[in-house]
């Protein structure tokens, strides 16, 4: 090959089957991990920028669901854990002062509220 290749993916076509919710997934976990608030408007942007290819909300929705139960599991499960490492952190680091605060939900169970 004498020169270059000058092929861009700006001419990628809007039908790319191969950018599903699975791909897009793997490819923003790091910014989940780092924000789990991520805006999906953002994530667009970011595909935009990346793959030169707009993709729409609901993909980018089920793609950050997919990544968020990757990265945590199930959140709930992720709730009922954290008296277990609350109780941890009491004993390591000396001097640290939170409060854990409950309230009843329908079912008669104990939900986590906040953590002060």
């Amino acid at each position: 090959m004498i020169s270059p290749n000058n092929c861009t993916l700006s001419s990628m076509s809007q039908d790319h089957r191969k950018l599903n919710y699975k791909i897009i997934s793997n490819n923003i976990k790091t910014h989940v991990h780092v924000d789990a608030s991520t805006k999906p408007k953002l994530i667009i942007a970011h595909m935009r920028e990346k793959f030169y290819y707009t993709t729409t909300y609901r993909t980018v929705w089920l793609a950050k669901n997919v990544a968020i139960k990757s990265i945590y599991e199930i959140w709930e499960e992720s709730y009922n854990v954290l008296p277990q490492w609350l109780n941890v952190m009491k004993e390591t680091i000396p001097g640290i002062v939170f409060d854990l605060k409950t309230q009843s939900c329908e079912k008669r169970e104990t939900q986590f509220h906040c953590l002060l």
